[in-house]
């Protein structure tokens, strides 16, 4: 890439997900990249406007952003834009995993005098998610249910590969972020 600087494409979150021709689209996007970079000036007040491209490359089936910052020589990094309403989405995800993972719970539950339920979540985005932001929408998951309510609640963190975090979101009637040693519990992967 063309120095100074350094250079980040950016892609909304998911952009990528159904792609079937992934070699077509790296090619075309590499192309685009070689044609607009020499083009753009280094980030800075004064040259924002300049400084990134936005659009949908040929051959690309997604919008990308194209931005040259200052420092740096001539480096490629690609990052993803999270999506504006993504606690929206995360209360959507958890209220469906409620829904379809509770019945289930609960029955298995009512065959047997004295069991408990347990739901246990998992999370292997490091960039997206954590236990706090999980616990919140777990939590108003909950508020809105009136049965099938699992006795306990874990979430399993598997985005460091070396090891995981077990965090309890729900023990009984206490709930997050109240659980007395709610974690973060290492888990040897």
């Amino acid at each position: 890439m063309p120095e100074p600087g350094y250079y980040t494409i950016a892609v909304n979150f998911g952009a990528v997900a159904g792609a079937t021709n992934a070699n077509e689209i790296r090619k075309a996007l590499k192309m685009w990249i070689k044609e607009k970079a020499p083009g753009l000036t280094i980030l800075s007040p004064d040259t924002a406007p300049f400084s990134s491209i936005r659009e949908v490359p040929p051959g690309v089936p997604f919008e990308v952003i194209l931005t040259r910052c200052h420092g740096g020589n001539g480096e490629l990094y690609f990052k993803r834009i999270s999506p504006n309403d993504i606690e929206d989405l995360r209360r959507v995800r958890l209220r469906e995993a409620l829904s379809r993972k509770c019945p289930k719970l609960e029955n298995a539950k009512r065959k047997k005098e004295n069991r408990k339920s347990m739901l246990i979540l998992e999370s292997n985005d490091i960039a997206l998610a954590n236990h706090f932001f999980i616990g919140e929408a777990l939590i108003e998951g909950l508020k809105n249910r009136e049965k099938n309510i699992p006795d306990a609640v874990y979430l399993v963190e598997t985005d460091i590969p070396e090891h995981w975090n077990l965090w309890i979101l729900k023990d009984g009637e206490i709930k997050f972020p109240s659980v007395p040693s709610g974690g973060p519990h290492q888990i040897d992967s």
